[in-house]
């Protein structure tokens, strides 16, 4: 079934290997990450496998009759599942995410000069890790951000969400960009304030860019507020009409009351 969706969608020939333990719950983690199937669905899904699913009575005929123009086989019925989607649209968004990732990797450690005598001769925590965790902890941090960045626009994308992915572009744009620049200021410009001032923006780009779905406000929950007993909550009346909280002309002024 795999080999047969891979030819329909033409994604090529997929490697396949059998494992003598089955783990739904590991798998289904791996679903939820690498496709838009969440994994709270894919477990059962998983589990499921190790029953046949192959039909061999055709006692629903009998009761229902065929369907119209007769029974889709498995090729046929895939490519109706997958008319409206995109199948290269993760391995396309993989390539452009890594391909960045990579560039701001390389451009961190072309621009690193832990040998320098500035570098040696400044003062180090105790607790500073050795020089060959650097690469290893990076390494697995810059692979981690590629996947997960990759799924998050493909996710988003496959959803019809194409704001919310552009959005999330730009605030990888931007993390990556500052991400490199922060070397470039610390080992080349030789200025630990100044990278400080970088770092203190990448931490706050993170946390307000890309802006979320907008929070509802006070009157909006008061008036999703539930009831009780069939009476209205008293919270209700303080909301109002759009007409009734727009600003009066004189609290739009800049000489009216504020």
């Amino acid at each position: 079934m795999i080999q047969g969706y891979a030819r329909v969608a033409g994604l090529g020939q997929r490697f396949v290997q059998v494992v003598p333990v089955l783990t739904p719950r590991l798998a289904s983690h791996w679903v939820g990450l690498v496709t838009p199937v969440a994994a709270g669905v894919a477990k059962p899904l998983v589990g499921s496998l190790v029953h046949d699913a192959v039909a061999h009575e055709q006692d629903v005929l009998d009761l229902i009759g065929p369907p119209p123009g007769g029974r889709a086989g498995y090729e046929e019925a895939v490519r109706t599942a997958i008319a409206d989607v995109d199948p290269g649209r993760w391995r396309r968004t993989f390539g452009a995410v890594s391909a960045a990732t990579a560039a701001c990797a390389t451009a961190g450690s072309l621009l690193t000069d832990a040998d320098s005598t500035w570098y040696r001769r400044i003062s180090k925590p105790r607790w500073q890790p050795p020089r060959w965790a650097f690469p290893v902890a990076w390494t697995s941090l810059y692979a981690g951000t590629a996947v997960a960045a990759s799924a998050t626009i493909a996710d988003l994308e496959e959803k019809g969400e194409d704001e919310q992915a552009r959005a999330f572009r730009t605030a990888l744009a931007i993390n990556l960009t500052l991400n490199a620049a922060w070397t470039a200021v610390f080992f080349r410009a030789r200025a630990p304030w100044l990278a400080t001032a970088v770092a203190a923006a990448l931490a706050v780009a993170r946390r307000i860019w890309p802006p979320g779905p907008p929070r509802p406000g006070r009157c909006a929950r008061s008036c999703s507020a539930p009831t009780r007993g069939g009476a209205p909550s008293r919270r209700r009346s303080a909301c109002r009409s759009p007409a009734a909280t727009s600003p009066s002309p004189a609290a739009a002024s800049p000489q009216g009351p504020r």
